[in-house]
């Protein structure tokens, strides 16, 4: 019964020590083996008499020294058991605004173009009623080009007075706003002074 409640102890002992491979407490010597795992049957020496002492239904933690991988990241578990790898998923941001006239009015039936990033064809939409358009689903932390067009008008950027927009998107972007002139047209009348 002596030999048990050593045996115990040394266990117990050892088991606050996440690294150990060997535990000795003479006369007894105890491989990882009798820590690790739980339950079944562990093994020990007397390195007094140099006999085997054997403990059944031992209580442990999982084995020391499991090695568990993921993507960029390697785990070796002590006594505690290896939390579950979490895959983070992409994260996406959307582009949205508004196409209106010089003198302010929406600007309906605009064709809006995207590029930029892993996109391997322009992205389009066309502006609603209110002259309104949003590119959802977009990859983060990419440099979007966004190009407006309609027969009988140019337009400009707002921000930046150019036909393309540049966005380098880290966020949602909301109020990107596209002005529309028209053109071809000429007017005629009388200067007076």
């Amino acid at each position: 019964m002596k030999q048990l409640i050593t045996i115990l102890l040394v266990v117990l002992t050892c088991g606050s020590v996440a690294h150990a491979q060997v535990a000795s407490n003479p006369p007894y010597t105890l491989d990882q083996s009798v820590i690790a795992g739980g339950g079944g049957t562990s093994t020990g020496m007397d390195t007094a008499t140099g006999g085997t002492l054997t403990l059944d239904g031992a209580l442990g933690q999982p084995a020391a020294g499991t090695t568990s991988r993921g993507a960029n990241l390697a785990l070796t578990s002590g006594f505690f058991t290896a939390a579950p790898v979490i895959i983070p998923t992409a994260a996406t941001a959307f582009i949205s605004g508004q196409v209106i006239r010089i003198d302010g009015r929406p600007l309906s039936g605009v064709r809006l173009s995207l590029t930029g990033g892993a996109l391997q064809t322009p992205v389009t939409t066309v502006t609603d009623r209110e002259g309104n358009f949003t590119f959802p689903d977009l990859e983060l932390n990419v440099i979007y080009l966004i190009n407006a067009t309609r027969k009988n008008f140019s337009f400009t950027a707002a921000t930046t007075s150019t036909q393309t927009h540049a966005i380098s998107l880290v966020g949602d972007q909301p109020g990107v706003i596209f002005i529309g002139t028209p053109r071809g047209r000429t007017f005629g009348g009388r200067v007076r002074q």
